[in-house]
């Protein structure tokens, strides 16, 4: 059985992110996949790449369409300095900045290539990325509950002239 599209979509966003985040030296960071949807690197950071939605998105003609996938990757990083004893209180903000910042250079940059329509700005070679937001900068009830950074980046591919 074949996959389904959006679950490609999913896979090119995740091995177009390895690329991006695994250094060239493979001590530094290693690509430990619990699922198919995941990037964890050495420091704790967690990035998953979930499907969102998928259907037509405009009618070029009759029987032509142009198919869109988006799909959401959620980057989890653990303050771990909350887990050393004598550690309470509020995140610092220059921490919540640096990460805010990893997430800007690493995944939405990386991602948003909208205004890049050469083949080398595809993804799996036939997708456009036609939007790219950061939906949330960061979860501010889960970093101070839990201390967890939570960010969303939700990036829509289109594919056209499906007939």
């Amino acid at each position: 059985m074949a996959e389904a599209r959006i679950t490609e979509v999913c896979g090119g966003v995740l091995a177009k992110l390895v690329e991006v985040i695994t250094p060239a030296a493979p001590d530094q960071v290693e690509a430990a996949y619990a699922a198919t949807d995941v990037l964890e690197t050495l420091d704790g950071k967690r990035v998953r790449v979930y499907p969102v939605k998928y259907g037509e998105a405009a009618r070029l003609a009759r029987y032509r369409v142009h198919n869109e996938y988006t799909v959401a990757v959620v980057v989890e990083v653990p303050y771990l300095a909350a887990a050393s004893a004598g550690s309470d209180g509020a995140v610092p903000p220059a921490w919540v900045n640096d990460q805010i910042a990893w997430v800007e250079a690493n995944v939405y940059g990386p991602l948003n290539t909208s205004f890049v329509h050469a083949e080398d700005g595809l993804l799996l070679d036939a997708l456009t990325c036609w939007t790219c937001a950061v939906s949330v900068v960061y979860d501010w009830q889960r970093l101070a509950e839990e201390k967890l950074f939570v960010s969303i980046v939700e990036v829509a591919y289109r594919e056209g002239g499906v007939s």
